[in-house]
């Protein structure tokens, strides 16, 4: 084929993937275009802590939205009311009155780094969330138990059982961030919930 010819038909293919792409994610680069007062966390998926409890990240693992145990379905949580309420908040520049994101958000104004920027992978579901469909978890991070028999210097009681007790010789100054608010509880995932996890798509 005639190489100036193939040229052609290779920018028209382009020019329709392009279209196509923009009737899907219209604007593309949604999020990105609004990282001075959103996150993407909301927008891809949720943590899920050594204790059950769901967050939104691991900067709010002491804010839970709710137990694994207490949820039927991960899929129908992510797209129900609890997540969308963050989603909206940060949409309508209210980032600032949700706590630890209030800190994060003035991470990021002050020093132009935060996870905010990682925004390329929600485009697609923007458009879905906003013609009202589900959308599917696309991040999610995962520690199913905190019993653990190391105690490495940079963990800490909510991650590891033996900082469980190491902590209980330490004055509440010297304990660490993620020892507050109460002491955190030994705590392993059931077969149940793992199948919640595994059944994510």
């Amino acid at each position: 084929m005639n190489p100036w010819r193939s040229n052609r038909i290779l920018e028209k293919l382009k020019a329709i993937f392009t279209q196509s792409v923009a009737q899907v994610a219209p604007g593309k680069n949604e999020l990105r275009s609004r990282a001075d007062y959103l996150c993407p966390f909301p927008f891809t998926g949720f943590v899920i802590g050594p204790q059950g409890d769901i967050t939104l990240c691991c900067e709010r693992s002491y804010l839970s939205m709710g137990n694994i145990k207490d949820i039927p379905d991960l899929n129908k949580f992510y797209n129900g009311e609890k997540m969308e309420f963050f989603r909206g908040m940060m949409e309508t520049k209210q980032i600032d009155r949700l706590e630890r994101c209030d800190l994060c958000h003035l991470h990021f104004q002050t020093f132009k780094s935060s996870h905010s920027l990682t925004c390329d992978t929600i485009d697609p579901d923007w458009f879905l969330r906003k013609s009202g469909r589900n959308r599917p978890v696309r991040y999610l991070e995962c520690t199913c138990s905190n019993q653990c028999n190391q105690m490495c210097a940079t963990c800490n009681s909510f991650f590891c059982s033996r900082w469980i007790e190491e902590n209980k010789k330490l004055s509440s100054e010297q304990r660490t961030y993620f020892d507050r608010p109460g002491a955190p509880r030994l705590h392993q995932l059931s077969d149940k919930d793992v199948q919640k996890i595994i059944v994510l798509r």
